[in-house]
């Protein structure tokens, strides 16, 4: 017999302003930890106006989550400490694991933009810092054959993790001395505990 599961809550994204000025909708975040543990953050950053985007997020440094970005229109270009860079574009799915700390910057090109940005929580914070870049074909995706013309849905699912959670800004860890530790280190110029090879 199957179970039906019922929707709990339902809430529409919340206009917000992160990077150097890129205006999205934030879906959930802070203040929703931990009722979606292990998910931490979704952002829709979609916009058909360059203003809302143009000015990107500039090198900034990530530790203790893993991202993921999933353009559906436009492009970013993506570069990171670990010498990672390249184009994200349509149908492109991007992994990042932070790690013990990783600083990336992804700049908008200018051309419509239409995606997703979730934060994660890994559970191991300490690990070397890694990016994979994923490619979906035409005919990857699921097909609803009812319902509203037009209609997306992401569905994500996760075992909770029940662990602590400190954040601020870009950088999650557990407790609030890590989290001390690794803006301390990040200022000291300390953060990277592997090779750097910003450009």
């Amino acid at each position: 017999m199957k179970t039906i599961r019922k929707i709990k809550t339902v809430q529409a994204g919340v206009p917000t302003l992160e990077g150097a000025g890129v205006r999205l909708k934030r879906m959930f975040g802070f203040e929703k930890v931990p009722g979606l543990d292990p998910f931490l953050l979704l952002d829709d950053f979609g916009s058909k106006d360059p203003g809302d985007y143009i000015a990107g997020f500039p090198w900034h440094p990530h530790r203790g989550i893993k991202t993921i970005t999933y353009v559906l229109k436009g492009e970013i270009d993506h570069g990171d400490s670990m010498g990672n860079q390249g184009v994200i574009g349509p149908g492109d799915v991007q992994w990042m694991t932070a790690g013990s700390g990783v600083i990336h910057q992804e700049m908008p090109r200018e051309n419509r933009r239409t995606g997703l940005q979730g934060f994660f929580d890994p559970g191991k914070k300490k690990a070397a810092g890694a990016g994979k870049l994923v490619t979906f074909g035409d005919g990857d995706g699921v097909e609803i054959r009812a319902g509203k013309a037009g209609a997306r849905f992401l569905l994500v699912s996760g075992k909770p993790l029940r662990k602590p959670v400190a954040w601020r800004g870009p950088i999650v860890m557990n407790t609030e001395e890590e989290l001390r530790t690794a803006f301390a280190e990040y200022e000291a110029g300390t953060f990277l505990k592997h090779k750097a090879v910003m450009g």
